[in-house]
């Protein structure tokens, strides 16, 4: 049950534009590991906040970029990130990255506005 359990079906439906096709408030982070993305979108007026954290090394170890995601920025630090790691989602966006580097492959607003 729940809103979220619509999510899986709209984005094996429209793919990275699922959001297009969302309605109201939300923060959402999408992992598609058949594709090996991530796929990050905020609703258009940025009413939920989503900080992510992308980091090379750091809280995961590694050599592999370690990624995390919260409503708040707090969680990202105490799990290790540093405050320079951490940025909030923008309003209005879909960032699809990609799941290894976690380097952005895409970045577009959710819905577009002729402000003619």
């Amino acid at each position: 049950g729940g809103d979220g359990a619509a999510l899986p079906m709209a984005y094996a439906a429209y793919g990275d534009a699922f959001p297009q096709h969302l309605e109201g408030e939300f923060a959402i982070v999408l992992f598609d590991l058949r594709r090996q993305v991530v796929v990050v979108a905020s609703d258009v007026f940025g009413t939920k906040p989503l900080w992510m954290a992308i980091a090379r090394g750091g809280p995961c170890g590694g050599v592999r970029p370690c990624f995390g995601a919260s409503s708040y920025q707090l969680p990202l630090l105490r799990l290790g990130f540093q405050e320079e790691d951490c940025t909030q989602a923008p309003p209005n966006t879909v960032l699809t990255l990609d799941y290894h580097s976690l380097r952005v492959l895409s970045q577009r607003p959710v819905f577009e506005f002729d402000m003619r």
